[in-house]
C-alpha cells in the first residue's frame, strides 16, 4: 500500500493499493455474480461508488494526463479527440500536449 500525505484541506491523504503477479483485490460486491473481475485494469474506490476500468498502460496514462491538462485550464470544458491526440475546442490547451522541437531537431 502507498499512502501519499495529505496536502492541506483541498487534497486529503489517499490510499493506493497495487496488485501484481496473480494477486487480486477483493471482488467488489457491486460487480455482481455473473460479471468477471478484469485480469488487468484499475479499480477506483470512492466514498460512494466504485469504477472499474479494464485498460492497459496507454489508455490509463492518457486518462491521468488529461486530468493534469484539466487542472491547467480550470473552469474550461475541454473536448478531447483521442484518435488525433488533441483538444478540439481550445488551441491553447494543446500546447502542453505536443512538444515543439527546435528547428533541425525531431523524434
Amino acid at each position: 500500500m502507498i499512502a501519499p500525505p495529505a496536502r492541506g484541506k483541498k487534497y486529503p491523504a489517499v490510499k493506493l493499493h497495487r496488485y501484481d503477479g496473480g494477486l487480486l483485490p477483493e471482488r467488489p460486491e457491486e460487480l455482481g455474480p455473473d460479471r468477471r473481475l478484469p485480469e488487468s485494469g484499475t479499480i477506483f474506490v470512492g466514498s460512494k461508488r466504485k469504477l472499474i476500468s479494464e485498460t492497459y498502460a496507454g489508455p490509463f496514462t492518457e486518462t491521468v494526463l488529461l486530468g493534469n491538462l484539466a487542472v491547467a485550464f480550470p473552469g474550461k470544458k475541454l473536448y478531447w479527440d483521442g484518435a488525433a491526440l488533441k483538444v478540439t475546442n481550445d488551441a491553447d490547451a494543446n500546447a502542453p500536449v505536443q512538444h515543439k522541437y527546435r528547428e533541425g531537431w525531431r523524434l
